[in-house]
């Protein structure tokens, strides 16, 4: 894997699993990856050190960095969190925001030293969940009821479903991320061969996209050119 400018500056070697999710911190120093052995690595792209974060199905959230001798040390270990992390975010400047399958639940970690800060209620089992660029806005594919919830964050207030317009009981959400210059648009996939773009202030679909039913889609925060 390259971190491109005009030409290839670094190769970042990571697993032999594919590789799915990438995501950019603001400013580009980070790099944020998600692969198919149920790790998310945080790449430090201006001094190419590597901290890798891993998630377990019983709840378990460790960080490790990687030596030059490509061993792992451990620097923290939460204790069980009872639930499945279903997604992690990075917030401020010191937080983990840990995204819980069954319970529901967000969690807020110490990147320092994993120490459980807060944890909140969310309407129903998380499926996926992502934040906004400024972090003040959180959309989550709920589980429960197979739409997209939006909430304010970290104050946890509920704002708005994005509701999908697919009338057959066998349709299935996939991802969802925010768009737009200033996160205007929220667009969410599907495994029923749709996309949907929804209009972040009002909840509003605007747009339905058909890609191929076969293919699982992974959507990317973007903006658009003029």
């Amino acid at each position: 894997m390259h971190v491109f400018g005009c030409n290839p500056l670094k190769e970042l070697k990571a697993c032999k699993s594919p590789t799915h999710a990438l995501l950019f911190s603001e400013g580009g120093q980070f790099l944020i990856t998600g692969s198919n052995d149920e790790c998310v690595r945080v790449w430090d792209t201006f001094k190419a050190s590597v901290w890798l974060i891993a998630v377990s199905q019983f709840g378990l959230v460790k960080v490790y960095t990687l030596t030059s001798s490509s061993t792992a040390q451990l620097l923290w270990q939460t204790p069980s969190l009872n639930s499945m992390p279903k997604d992690l975010s990075c917030f401020g400047d010191d937080k983990v925001a840990a995204f819980l399958l069954q319970t529901g639940e967000m969690v807020c970690l110490s990147a320092a030293t994993g120490i459980v800060q807060w944890r909140k209620k969310l309407l129903g089992a998380v499926g996926y969940a992502t934040l906004s660029r400024d972090s003040t806005k959180l959309l989550v594919n709920n589980l429960s009821t197979n739409n997209f919830d939006l909430y304010a964050f970290p104050e946890n207030t509920f704002m708005r479903t994005f509701t999908i317009p697919e009338k057959t009981i066998r349709h299935k959400i996939k991802q969802g991320t925010f768009a737009g210059d200033n996160d205007e648009f929220v667009i969410c996939g599907s495994l029923h061969g749709k996309v949907y773009v929804f209009n972040t202030e009002s909840g509003a679909c605007i747009e339905e996209l058909r890609h191929d039913p076969s293919t699982l889609p992974c959507l990317f925060r973007f903006r658009f050119l003029q």
